[in-house]
């Protein structure tokens, strides 16, 4: 028997990296404005044309801010009113980033998918991936019967494609950052308590259930461990390699160890738009998961490990969503897939059980057949353990 560890974004989290879509876009937003700012105030002439972000817009120069400030403006040098209102800016943006930023900057309209993101509070990593895959769909429908737009419209997918690989980029660079800041000292006996190295009760079960003409018990044991880590962090490897167990760790979308094996992208190929989608222009493909995977022999390498023997599956901080259906289909729907076991994050029973049970929810989104699910997910009172809860530190700019 084996065992798959599915390492999300939540696993980080509750290991106090501030790794959340809040966390990263509100650094975002800083960084660039404050940039953008230190590089104006550096100038010995300021110019209309320096209040512009590549991206995130124009700055507006707002007389009632100006007014609030200084009583007497018009007494002053316009260069040091502005150098003035411009670090009020950066005040207010350090601390209220989306809400100053929507305020002090406007947006440029081509950028669809970079407004739309930093429009949101409170989103989810996969949303992003979502809302990416929402502007394609859009796109998409915009192409006339007689494709008399495709240039139009291809120009659009460039330019989204344009703008997720720069937060892509982005992304790698925080999430750097983030790791070399991190100095929490991690026990060891937390993670052995979270891993449960003995087969489940359930998995037992369901086996002789499978195989029901089996004359005699199984002695089972473990062979060996697979650590899926869906994130870019290396979070997991440092926590297990004292860990006495035979485990290889698959860092499935890469690592920022090397920026160029990311994969950041949408993967659910089971709908009639995708299909429409995957059968036009290769430009909206560039960022499918499923031909992202190509680029390496990761996905081969889980394969291999699904195919080689029964298996249980831990989901460890990973929701399950539809961003990564592709790839979570093809473990959980396989019959080798004996059971899934849900750890859901710390907190009172109540909310423990929120958590799984929305993990639940997307599980059901995945399988085709929801008896089977039922069948492989070990009921909530069975999750008694959970993910650890270390205080979150700060990254500073």
């Amino acid at each position: 028997m084996n065992r798959i560890y599915i390492i999300g974004n939540g696993f980080d989290l509750s290991h106090g990296l501030p790794t959340s879509y809040d966390d990263f876009i509100k650094y975002f937003i800083k960084k660039e404005v404050f940039n953008l700012i230190d590089n104006i105030i550096k100038k010995d002439k300021i110019q209309i044309e320096d209040f512009h972000h590549q991206f995130l817009g124009k700055v507006n120069i707002r007389n009632e801010v100006i007014n609030k400030h200084f009583n007497n403006y018009k007494l002053c040098a316009v260069d040091e009113v502005i150098s003035k209102f411009i670090l009020i800016i950066k005040n207010e943006i350090q601390q209220d980033p989306i809400t100053k930023y929507k305020y002090h900057f406007s947006p440029i309209n081509e950028f669809e998918f970079i407004n739309q993101i930093i429009d949101f509070k409170h989103f989810l990593w996969g949303k992003i991936e979502i809302q990416y895959f929402e502007l394609l769909k859009k796109y998409h429908k915009e192409i006339k019967p007689d494709k008399s737009n495709i240039e139009e419209i291809k120009n659009k997918v460039i330019t989204l494609n344009s703008n997720l690989e720069y937060i892509k980029n982005e992304l790698v660079s925080y999430l750097t950052h983030v790791q070399n800041s991190n100095t929490n000292d991690y026990s060891i006996s937390e993670i052995n308590s979270i891993l449960e190295f003995s087969i489940n009760e359930k998995t037992s079960e369901n086996f002789y259930k499978l195989n029901k003409n089996l004359d005699q018990k199984i002695n089972f044991k473990m062979n060996s461990y697979l650590f899926l880590n869906f994130n870019y962090t290396d979070t997991i490897s440092y926590l297990i390699k004292k860990c006495n167990i035979n485990y290889n760790v698959l860092n499935i979308h890469g690592s920022i160890k090397n920026s160029n094996d990311i994969i950041f992208g949408f993967g659910d190929e089971n709908t009639n738009e995708y299909k429409d989608i995957e059968n036009s222009e290769d430009v909206f493909l560039e960022n499918i998961k499923s031909f992202k995977y190509l680029k390496n022999n990761h996905y081969d390498k889980l394969i291999g490990f699904i195919d080689n023997d029964h298996y249980e599956v831990y989901l460890l901080g990973h929701s399950c969503s539809v961003t990564d259906r592709v790839l979570l289909k093809k473990i959980f729907e396989s019959p080798y897939c004996i059971t899934i076991k849900i750890i859901p994050r710390y907190g009172k029973d109540d909310e423990r059980y929120q958590n799984y049970k929305e993990i639940c929810f997307n599980i059901a989104r995945i399988f085709e057949d929801n008896d089977i699910m039922r069948g492989k997910v070990i009921p909530f009172p069975n999750c008694d353990v959970h993910l650890p809860n270390y205080d979150k530190f700060e990254v500073k700019i």
